[in-house]
């Protein structure tokens, strides 16, 4: 081979490896490009600040599927955020009221009297009834079934749920705006999955300049629909209401609180449970002596008995994206607390 031909070959892979450099180069700056821009988004899509939710309430009959419009800042740090009062909407397709003191109801509360026996509720979604009708959440059917067989007393049942609450969030919530209803029971709505975690609708803030995750790669997976974006909102107040409200112990000292509350203030402590749970939560709950309706294993025999299989998608919930109890679940639900009530037998006092 000439010498000519040799640089000839010598710069035609000289000019390959260039452009291989080139294209390279090109294709990480656009990757860097990229996931600058993803970061962005992202930080636009979550990064609503609670500071921006509306103070005032939706306009009567407003229709939305945003949590957002439902909720405003709690005065309450504690709590974080809370129900708008006096609201009447249709959330996600059904029918939401909330009372003067942000709790759902589908009746009008009524005074204090001497033949009146108060049952509060605490919880989350799962006790608020998401996406279940006005008056198709368990309390409501609860309290119907008790006007019906008892009606020499005057029931009141106060659905105090707030969707995404954990336990601390809950007692916190039972303390500020019920207790001086004087309640008999206060039902305490658990569910093993969200109760040991900062409440579901809010985040801690995003390492938006971490490389421990690629940005890009979740946002495209969002786009492809393989994952879902956490429907949240980011509380910037303090780092002390986010300590106060995550954690196993905060859950163990948020029951501590309850069960000297209900010592203090003459109430029985209820769990109701709906889905699955650990033996250790069973434990913490015996161990203060709280009464506990578990409804899983009978959920369990009522699914074999009707030939499901598979409980997220089944009759028994909203939808296969959504395990809420649908309004069968939470009729199932009625059932078994009405049951329990009758008996312990002290329903006749």
């Amino acid at each position: 081979m000439s010498e000519s031909s040799i640089q000839a070959s010598s710069r035609s892979t000289h000019f390959v490896l260039k452009n291989i450099v080139l294209a390279v180069t090109s294709f990480l700056l656009s990757l860097i490009v990229a996931e600058s821009l993803f970061r962005y988004l992202i930080y636009l899509r979550e990064g609503r600040s609670l500071y921006e939710i509306q103070t005032e309430p939706p306009e009567n009959y407003f229709e939305t599927d945003n949590f957002s419009n439902l909720i405003t800042i709690s005065t309450d740090a504690d709590r974080i955020y809370e129900l708008h009062p006096n609201m009447k909407v249709r959330f996600l397709g059904a029918r939401v009221t909330t009372d003067s003191n942000g709790f759902r109801f589908s009746t009008p509360h009524i005074s204090n009297g001497n033949s009146q026996k108060t049952i509060v509720g605490i919880g989350d979604s799962l006790m608020f009834g998401w996406r279940v009708e006005e008056g198709s959440d368990y309390l409501s059917l609860l309290k119907r079934k008790l006007d019906k067989k008892y009606s020499a007393n005057k029931w009141q049942v106060i659905n105090t749920a707030v969707p995404g609450y954990n336990t601390p969030l809950e007692v916190a919530t039972l303390k500020a705006k019920a207790l001086s209803l004087n309640p008999e029971i206060v039902i305490l709505g658990f569910v093993h999955s969200n109760d040991f975690e900062l409440p579901y609708f809010v985040r801690t803030p995003t390492p938006y300049f971490s490389f421990c995750r690629i940005f890009l790669a979740e946002h495209i997976k969002y786009l492809s629909g393989i994952t879902t974006p956490h429907t949240s909102l980011y509380h910037p107040v303090s780092q002390s209401a986010e300590v106060k409200a995550q954690g196993f112990l905060k859950f163990q000292s948020a029951l501590d609180e309850l069960s000297q509350l209900s010592h203090k203030h003459s109430f029985r402590v209820l769990v109701y449970i709906h889905e699955k749970t650990s033996l250790e939560s069973l434990a913490e709950f015996q161990k203060r002596n709280f009464e506990i309706v578990y409804a899983w294993p009978k959920i369990q025999r009522k699914m074999s008995k009707m030939g499901i299989t598979k409980y997220t998608g089944s009759n028994l919930t909203i939808s296969s994206t959504d395990p809420h109890p649908s309004p069968l679940g939470h009729q199932i639900a009625a059932r078994l607390l009405m049951k329990h009530l009758e008996n312990v037998e002290r329903l006749r006092g």
